[in-house]
């Protein structure tokens, strides 16, 4: 990215600024030597069906039989909004209880179940109101029967202040096998269900909670409704711990212990205990105690015998023994790209382990087992300066694949990383935002096999991968673009200007203050010579066809510059613009809400007349310095890089990434920007409380307009050609020097004709 032109500005009522990436440019003039051959062969095998089965890596000392992704439905309505949510771990499979709850009409709700068995099979259940055929009301809670895959269920019937609670098991197939009426719970006050379970005797535990109090409530059941007991669970403040928070924890034996957890003044658990209690007698039995300052933060543990404990933290899963030392690893989410916020897991008699996790995707079911095969992992670095954008993707990535592992690094210092890339060692994959993209282009991959062996290349806006190509390669890819331009209100103002046109028009208008409004940069002379004078070297309006210094465009530049690129003291833009006191203003389109935005502020009247250039007004696709590939990497190497390319280049890799990138623009990929254009439609119509329906109309028509004419000024800008970045650099220093008054025109024009003429002596081809 080049220093002193990243920011572009759209200024409307009050000074409207939006942020731009500088423009990537299309082809070098000064590339060295080719230093590795491409293998063009990887591409057919990297995609071959046979290379995609799913196999954990061997990092740990267990690893995943298989990994599955538990996805809840999507209402895509207003009508719904999702309420409770329970994970129920069964025998051989895990069941997701989710409640879809009718937004105004109650009748509408729904339960789902989705199902993960052992044999890798999800299945999605609707459950609609009411919750079976038997006349009994959609479930609140779902819990595990032990020695089987029955769930228990709860719910509630009557009103709010007179409500009758309704224990109920059903089968694998959600049947009812029995069921009873339980009147110890409070008729008045929603006493919400915390946690069920069904033990070996048939016994039925249920745990509940007032929302405005510190302790909970514990009943027990015989199978045939029979309340048994019931208690507290309270625990005061001690030692600056803060208030608990209750869970049950179904024991291997079928029988059932509860865990406290002691909750900081933060938040954070700070400290557990797992205790069994007698609802009769109200005697607590502690089975175990752990603070966290030795383990971390335990989410969730089980005994898997008098001498060992199994937990689950943020970190991963491990074993220690029963005072909580001698810890052992047993699986690190880091070490399979899993970022984990919470789970449970259960002890399987084969010593596998039964593991539900939520991450940032959803809800994870998955079997660890001992490792028993060596697993080959291809390991490469990525190394960025954006990393909080790229991980999510990175970490789908080292879970979906786990033989590929991708560590995303950041803080080279830019000779330390040129030398290692040189040598042949350090990242596959760059963000050339550190060190250069067009610069180096002897180090990149070419793609173009890639994008057509994945069909990326149908896909793709294929404008925005101009940017990524030198020489007619494609050397990077990128996930967005912007388009930059020029707009004005000037009737006068011709379509389709040429630098010369544009210099003659500020020449002959009196009635102009500023060539473009007052924001930062814009009342510089650097900035009328290189935005509007400088799009490459091939179009350049300070260098004539021997690509040497045009003295007497340079001076005509300087009179223009010194009369009205001065500081002045700031003023609306658009009042600037729509009044004739400025010429025109620059802006940038990152998507439709753009378009509407500069309409509200500059009025019907605009023109997107698009910047001066020798082929006329033209609007430039800019995007972010691209993600290329080190070209001498290794065989393997390269196979993962490709494959991470392919999936964030995705639609689901897409959509990831536009929700982590606050600057992101217009997707590259053809089918969100549709997408993206369609949201902002939506967005405004239903922004219309009142008014008729040929009004609603004729504003839909209007938007629809405009997303037309969005799609049309990005298939006709072209894909920005710069200048090679060591000659602007040598330019913007010496001409800086010249508008701070430190040299005479004299001078610089001295200077920039002798600096101009080394530079394409030492780099002519």
């Amino acid at each position: 990215m080049r220093l002193g032109r990243n920011v572009l500005a759209l200024v409307i009522i009050m000074v409207f600024v939006m942020c731009l990436p500088s423009c990537m440019p299309r082809k070098s003039s000064l590339e060295g030597e080719v230093i590795a051959s491409s293998d063009d062969e990887i591409y057919e095998e990297i995609f071959d069906p046979n290379d995609l089965e799913w196999q954990d890596n061997s990092l740990d000392a267990y690893s995943a039989r298989f990994n599955q992704l538990l996805k809840v439905t999507d209402d895509k309505s207003d009508d719904y909004f999702l309420g409770g949510c329970c994970a129920v771990l069964g025998n051989g499979r895990l069941s997701y209880f989710q409640k879809h709850l009718g937004t105004n009409d109650p009748q509408k709700s729904w339960d789902e179940l989705v199902i993960a068995t052992d044999r890798q099979e999800v299945s999605n259940v609707r459950i609609m109101f009411p919750f079976t055929p038997d006349n009994i009301n959609q479930a609140w809670l779902m819990g595990e029967v032990y020695g089987n895959d029955h769930y228990i269920c709860l719910n509630f019937e009557g009103t709010n202040d007179n409500k009758i609670y309704h224990l109920f098991e059903v089968d694998e197939d959600l049947h009812v096998v029995k069921d009873f009426y339980a009147d110890c719970f409070s008729r008045e006050r929603w006493e919400a269900p915390d946690g069920l379970y069904q033990d070996k005797d048939g016994n039925i535990h249920v745990l509940t909670s007032f929302e405005d109090e510190d302790f909970g409530r514990y009943y027990v059941f015989q199978a045939d409704g029979k309340l048994i007991g019931q208690c507290y669970l309270n625990t005061p403040r001690a030692n600056g711990k803060g208030l608990p928070e209750f869970r049950f924890r179904p024991m291997s034996d079928g029988t059932l212990a509860i865990q406290r957890c002691y909750v900081d003044e933060q938040g954070n658990i700070c400290g557990t205990e797992l205790f069994k209690k007698d609802v009769v007698s109200e005697r607590e039995t502690v089975l175990t105690t752990q603070n966290s300052k030795v383990t971390g933060e335990v989410i969730y543990y089980q005994l898997s015998n008098e001498q060992s404990i199994i937990y689950l933290n943020r970190q991963g899963i491990f074993k220690c023994s029963s005072s909580w030392e001698n810890i052992e690893t047993i699986y690190l989410w880091s070490n399979h790209g899993i970022t984990c916020w919470g789970g449970a897991i259960k002890l399987l008699d084969n010593d596998e382990i039964c593991v539900y996790y939520v991450s940032e995707d959803g809800n994870h079911y998955m079997i660890l087992a001992p490792t028993k095969e060596k697993v080959e992992i291809t390991e490469i670095s990525f190394v960025t300066n954006r990393s909080f954008i790229f991980q999510p993707i990175v970490n789908e990535f080292n879970k979906s694949h786990p033989s590929f592992h991708i560590e995303l690094k950041s803080g080279y210092e830019q000779e330390k990383l040129l030398s290692e890339i040189i040598a042949g060692k350090g990242p596959v994959l760059i963000d050339t935002a550190l060190i250069g993209f067009e610069e180096q282009e002897r180090l990149w991959e070419p793609l173009d096999g890639m994008l057509e062996a994945t069909e990326l290349s149908g896909e793709l806006n294929k404008k925005a991968l101009e940017c990524c190509k030198i020489n007619g390669k494609t050397l990077g890819l990128v996930g967005d673009y912007f388009v930059k331009t020029v707009i004005t209100t000037n009737s006068e103002i011709r379509d389709g200007w040429t630098q010369e046109e544009f210099l003659s028009e500020i020449e002959k208008l009196s009635s102009i203050k500023v060539i473009f409004p007052p924001v930062p940069l814009n009342y510089s002379g650097n900035t009328l010579i290189f935005e509007y004078l400088i799009h490459g070297i091939n179009d350049n309006y300070l260098l004539d066809d021997k690509k040497q210094l045009n003295e007497e465009n340079l001076k005509r530049v300087f009179r223009l510059a010194e009369k009205y690129c001065q500081d002045k003291e700031s003023e609306s833009g658009a009042v600037l613009v729509q009044n004739g006191q400025a010429l025109c203003v620059e802006a940038g389109i990152r998507g439709l809400n753009d378009i509407l935005s500069i309409d509200r502020v500059y009025g019907n009247n605009v023109r997107y007349i698009g910047y001066p250039s020798e082929q006329g007004g033209t609007h430039y696709i800019c995007t972010e310095n691209p993600v290329s590939v080190r070209k001498n990497a290794t065989k393997e190497e390269k196979k993962a890089a490709y494959v991470f390319l392919k999936e964030w280049l995705s639609y689901d890799g897409q959509m990831m990434f536009s929700q982590r990138n606050v600057n992101y623009g217009i997707s590259i990929r053809k089918d969100i920007m549709d997408e993206q254009i369609e949201s902002v439609i939506h967005g405004e119509l239903e922004s219309i409380t009142d008014g008729s329906d040929a009004d609603y109309k004729l504003f839909e028509k209007e938007l629809l307009k405009k997303a037309k004419f969005l799609k049309e000024i990005t298939e006709a800008a072209s894909p920005q050609e710069e200048l090679p970045r060591a000659l602007e650099e040598l330019m913007w220093e010496e001409l800086t020097e010249y508008f701070k008054g430190n040299i005479t025109q004299e001078q610089v024009t001295d200077h920039l004709k002798n600096r101009i003429m080394l530079y394409i002596e030492e780099n002519q081809n």
